[in-house]
């Protein structure tokens, strides 16, 4: 998998939405359009996100491409998720589920379930918190999809060591750590040490965490 910086995303983004209409491919028109609302998902832009998501599921659903489908259900929860409407979000994380597994292609899924595990913790519903993060896991190594694979880790990880499970977190944040580093990611590798660092001033060990 080939990890596009924002800057680079954007540039590619432009171009297709630049295209003639009757140039533009269905498919790959509509994950433009919902690619267009994940990068403003991710600088924060939510209310902007939405309405481009809005748009990209649309033009999904005109090509039923479970892909497209998935990846606009994905991008809408997520950007619900951000203006805070979890009820809204938690309906189209669990569509993207629901295409993905029909299309014979879990990744939204897989992608989808650590932000499902968010909310059921804002919930105070721990367990199925937990089963969400267990799933997602699982479907990553079926995959072998390392990258999503450390980022469920390194979430869970985080949720571990909310809830005060110390040695869970350090062992799911070291595992996340170990696939970063496998893949070259240093650049993600960061929310991994502040995890570690955070279970060792936890134990009384501030020297360490520095």
């Amino acid at each position: 998998r080939i990890i596009v910086p924002h800057a680079g995303a954007r540039a590619w983004l432009e171009a297709v939405l630049a295209l003639p209409a009757e140039d533009q491919p269905t498919a790959a028109w509509a994950r433009a359009l919902t690619g267009r609302a994940g990068i403003l998902a991710r600088i924060g832009r939510h209310a902007e996100a939405i309405n481009w998501a809005e748009v990209g599921l649309e033009a999904a659903r005109r090509t039923r491409d479970p892909r497209a489908l998935g990846h606009a259900h994905f991008i809408l929860g997520m950007a619900l998720l951000g203006e805070g409407n979890e009820s809204s979000a938690m309906q189209h994380l669990d569509a993207a589920a629901a295409v993905s597994g029909s299309g014979g292609e879990p990744y939204w899924e897989a992608i989808g379930l650590p932000f499902v595990a968010r909310v059921h913790e804002r919930g105070g519903r721990f367990d199925e918190a937990r089963t969400a993060f267990a799933r997602s896991i699982a479907l990553f190594r079926t995959a072998d999809n390392l990258w999503g694979l450390a980022r469920a880790l390194a979430a869970q990880a985080g949720f571990e060591l909310r809830r005060g499970e110390r040695e869970r977190a350090r062992s799911l944040a070291l595992e996340a750590l170990a696939t970063h580093r496998t893949l070259g990611s240093v650049w993600l590798e960061g929310e991994c040490f502040e995890t570690l660092a955070a279970v060792m001033l936890t134990e009384g060990r501030p020297r360490a965490a520095a």
